[in-house]
């Protein structure tokens, strides 16, 4: 036990002490969507906006508007009412992810197809490997800032749960879904 774990254990045993590793730390929910509950709406199951922020949106608002996008005016009734900027109409958390940043406001809208999840994933994996602090340990580092939740990684057609089950686009409006690798190429069968 080194000096630190020490003092930590001796300032634990005097009162309510959190020791900084543990106060650090923040899991945020990710929606199979691939973007944070922060930014679905309040009516959709996430957090985003309100009357404290004289914001709304119905959907989700994960990726930012585009640098042109019109500003929102606020309504008559005190709201500016946000477009939403993602094609998720219900918040469905199927991960958490430990201090996200900004990895998981990943764009829908791209060409080469890749899911923002992922593409969110493997932004948090390149910070964290060229990171000086990390930069020993950032394969650990990021195994622990990413879990899923217990029992969502499971396909949508066949229920099969294992490391082939991946968020995907399922259509071309860019729904998502969880889905295996067998099935990632199907049309969407049913509503998210």
């Amino acid at each position: 036990m080194g000096m630190l774990d020490e003092l930590d254990a001796t300032l634990a045993a005097t009162g309510d002490y959190v020791n900084s590793v543990d106060k650090d730390v923040r899991w945020v929910e990710i929606c199979v969507c691939g973007h944070e509950k922060a930014m679905h709406g309040q009516n959709n199951g996430g957090e985003y906006g309100g009357v404290e922020w004289a914001r709304w949106v119905d959907g989700c608002a994960g990726p930012p508007q585009e640098r042109n996008a019109p500003k929102q005016r606020r309504q008559a009734d005190g709201m500016a009412h946000m477009p939403p900027t993602c094609p998720c109409t219900i918040f469905r958390p199927v991960a958490e992810v430990d201090r996200p940043g900004r990895y998981f406001r990943q764009k829908t809208w791209t060409r080469d197809r890749i899911h923002p999840m992922l593409r969110g994933l493997q932004a948090q994996r390149t910070r964290l490997s060229r990171s000086k602090t990390y930069a020993a340990f950032a394969d650990e580092e990021i195994e622990r800032r990413f879990k899923w939740i217990d029992g969502k990684r499971k396909c949508r057609v066949c229920g099969k749960q294992d490391g082939s089950v991946w968020p995907s686009y399922v259509n071309e409006q860019r729904l998502s879904q969880m889905r295996c690798a067998e099935h990632r190429e199907l049309p969407l069968a049913e509503a998210p």
